[in-house]
């Protein structure tokens, strides 16, 4: 769990520090803030993959034109695997922040259906002046946002991070599962865009088939998400679930 922030309504590093600070308890192993054009991004980082400073955020591609903010974790599975691998950029880190980040570089938004985990994350391009802010295909992470009377955007993990006071409350928004805010800080023109739709084919397998298929892919969920450079600890509740 880590934590996000960002927008053209924030006017320094110092008021945007302050904002991030609301959410520090996201994560403690480093914060930060950069200042792009006219906008501030943020991060409160909690290490999982790749412990070394080298992984830090915000994040930068090597000619510093795309920078990334990211809250998640890719799992360890063939669909993460694939995307890697179709990946011609040198990898820094052994993050999987940079494997979004290098997927966007070379397939652009179209990467964002093949990522396997939960995510949400902004990446802020400055060669089309844009801000993109993703959430994953199934909701998993909270991503929040507002854009103001005068078109400011302002995002963030949670709502507290918000500069609430400022904004009317309805104006903040959830990004939805499996959409992105796709925003011009140029030109504050911006639109949301369904990236995943969920599958809806019909499965007519017999129930034995399914029986073992369900079991298959348990154990294979609960293994794709045992990838980690910390310890690992597991918590078992006694419901019925």
């Amino acid at each position: 769990m880590c934590g996000i922030i960002g927008g053209n309504w924030f006017t320094s590093k110092k008021q945007t520090h302050t904002h991030l600070k609301k959410i520090i308890h996201r994560g403690r192993d480093a914060s930060a803030v950069e200042k792009i054009d006219n906008l501030y991004v943020g991060h409160n980082r909690l290490s999982i993959q790749d412990l070394s400073s080298s992984a830090n955020q915000p994040m930068w591609n090597e000619d510093k034109t795309v920078c990334i903010v990211y809250n998640g974790e890719l799992w360890d599975s063939t669909y993460t695997k694939k995307l890697k691998e179709s990946i011609t950029t040198s990898f820094k880190t052994k993050s999987d922040t940079e494997i979004i980040l290098n997927a966007y570089l070379e397939f652009g938004t179209d990467s964002f259906k093949d990522l396997d985990g939960m995510f949400s994350f902004a990446i802020v391009d400055t060669k089309i002046n844009k801000i993109i802010v993703v959430r994953d295909y199934v909701g998993e992470l909270p991503l929040w946002y507002a854009i103001d009377n005068d078109g400011k955007l302002v995002f963030c993990s949670e709502k507290k991070g918000l500069p609430i006071s400022e904004l009317y409350e309805k104006q903040i928004k959830a990004i939805y599962p499996g959409t992105f805010l796709d925003y011009n800080y140029k030109t504050l023109e911006h639109n949301t865009v369904t990236y995943y739709k969920l599958p809806n084919e019909i499965i007519n397998d017999d129930r034995e088939t399914i029986v073992k298929n369900i079991r298959t892919m348990l154990e294979e969920a609960v293994k794709v998400k045992m990838v980690s450079d910390v310890p690992i600890c597991t918590i078992l509740s006694g419901g019925i679930d």
